[in-house]
C-alpha cells in the first residue's frame, strides 16, 4: 500500500477515514473488487451513520420559498 504501519493500523482499528488517496491505493493493491468511488461511497454511508446514532437536535429554519412549483421545474 505505501503507508506506514501507524496509518494502516490506524484504518483497521476505525481510527481513521478512508481519504481519495487511500481509497485509490486500496483499489490498486487489491486488483480488483470495490472501485475508488465504492470505497469512498461506503466511507460516505459509514459517516452519515455515525452521526445519525447520535440523535443530534438540528436547530435549522427551513427555507420558503415563493412558488414552489417555479422551484421545482428549474431545479
Amino acid at each position: 500500500l505505501g503507508i506506514s504501519r501507524v496509518t494502516l493500523s490506524r484504518l483497521l482499528n476505525e481510527k481513521s477515514a478512508i481519504t481519495p488517496d487511500m481509497a485509490i491505493r486500496l483499489h490498486k493493491w487489491l486488483g480488483r473488487g470495490p472501485t475508488p468511488e465504492t470505497w469512498l461511497q461506503m466511507q460516505l454511508a459509514y459517516d452519515l451513520w455515525q452521526v445519525e446514532q447520535m440523535n443530534r437536535e438540528y436547530n435549522v429554519i427551513p427555507v420558503k420559498y415563493k412558488n414552489e412549483d417555479t422551484i421545482s421545474r428549474t431545479v
